[in-house]
């Protein structure tokens, strides 16, 4: 057995860990297991089970032999210690009484005002001390070392989402949380420094100024315009309650909160990821989980689908003209525009207007799209 020795914190300072068992019991399996994180030599972070925290700790100074240390001289005395100051955490409830109950344990041994510890000699394992039930003495929990998690930048660059619900104003000035229109669906992508998706119409996209594991600035919101003929089209509603939400005035940061966790699908042992913007248990402002997981992904957006579908006969090849007269006989309403290939095109969309690519003989390259 691997005999814990007596460490120094900066062993500690940028090493992330997993529970393992308490007092000698294996941790039960949860689908995102207790974690705790030392991001800096003063900031720490993690995962207790249920929700994730955030906060400071500290090196204590160790004090001198006590009757408490001889107490305790079964487990070993005159550990290092460490302090956590309070935590900020989500509040999310749990699945499980099982993962309550393991929940208090590990946050009850977080809350201590020192708290023991130690660590393997080969530094893959930390113990930290804590009391538990009955127990007189301090009884371990023991942690396994694991891959440092995403720096909380990182957390959602990359990422796209497809919303479930979104909250609407209501005559009082509250909010209300309603399904997102199905075949309208509002989608947010991150990527390193801007957000952008669809109001379920038209796109749009933003500045993102900066990101911590609990919230996210945004600024200089734009989105293109579709209008539409009847103001209580519901649609117009679903963007007006969108832009609410993700939008701010005028060279305004509109700070965010967040919280990403995992969530069972139904009744069945699957889990899938959910980001909400704002307090999933107070102030819920939009639910999304991830976009290959909606059903209804399939429906593509007006400006992913050919003018000409279906077994229609394909304009490729032919002339410019003469693609536009098909086109117009599909749909007289639409704005066609006979552009050469490799010009530059404004990159606002409009589901009116349709565009023909053409080579330099005239001839059609690709299936003209809305958009």
């Amino acid at each position: 057995m691997l005999i814990p020795e007596l460490p120094s914190t900066e062993n500690l300072i940028g090493t992330n860990w997993q529970l393992k068992e308490i007092h000698g019991v294996p941790a039960i399996i949860l689908p995102q297991p207790q974690s705790l994180f030392f991001e800096t030599d003063t900031v720490l972070s993690g995962y207790d089970g249920c929700n994730l925290f955030h906060g400071i700790w500290d090196t204590v100074v160790p004090p001198s032999s006590t009757s408490d240390d001889k107490d305790n001289s079964s487990i070993g005395a005159h550990r290092q210690r460490i302090s956590i100051g309070s935590l900020s955490t989500t509040l999310k409830g749990c699945e499980t009484p099982e993962a309550e109950e393991q929940k208090s344990i590990f946050m009850g041994v977080l809350s201590q005002k020192e708290i023991d510890f130690s660590l393997s000699a080969d530094k893959q394992e930390l113990t930290l001390y804590g009391p538990l039930g009955s127990h007189r003495m301090l009884v371990p929990i023991v942690l396994t070392k694991i891959p440092n998690p995403p720096q909380p930048h990182e957390r959602l660059v990359g990422t796209s989402w497809v919303a479930t619900n979104i909250v609407y104003p209501d005559s009082k000035g509250k909010g209300v949380l309603r399904p997102v229109l199905i075949d309208h669906p509002v989608t947010l992508t991150f990527t390193q420094d801007e957000i952008k998706g669809s109001t379920g119409t038209n796109e749009f996209y933003g500045d993102v100024t900066h990101m911590t594991a609990m919230e996210f600035g945004v600024t200089n919101v734009a989105y293109t315009y579709m209008g539409w003929e009847d103001d209580t089209d519901p649609r117009r509603s679903q963007e007006r309650a969108w832009m609410d939400i993700i939008a701010s005035k005028v060279d305004e940061i509109n700070t965010i909160p967040y919280e990403l966790f995992e969530e069972r699908i139904g009744d069945t042992d699957e889990w899938t990821k959910v980001l909400v913007l704002g307090s999933s248990s107070r102030d819920p402002l939009a639910r999304f989980v991830p976009l290959q997981l909606r059903d209804d992904t399939s429906v593509p957006r007006y400006e992913d689908i050919p003018i000409v579908e279906g077994g229609g006969k394909s304009l490729i090849g032919m002339k410019g003209e003469e693609a536009k007269a098909v086109i117009m006989a599909i749909d007289p309403s639409f704005h066609v525009q006979i552009v050469p290939e490799g010009s530059m095109v404004s990159r606002d969309l409009r589901e009116d207007r349709v565009r023909i690519f053409v080579d330099k003989h005239g001839d059609v390259t690709t299936e003209p799209k809305r958009g």
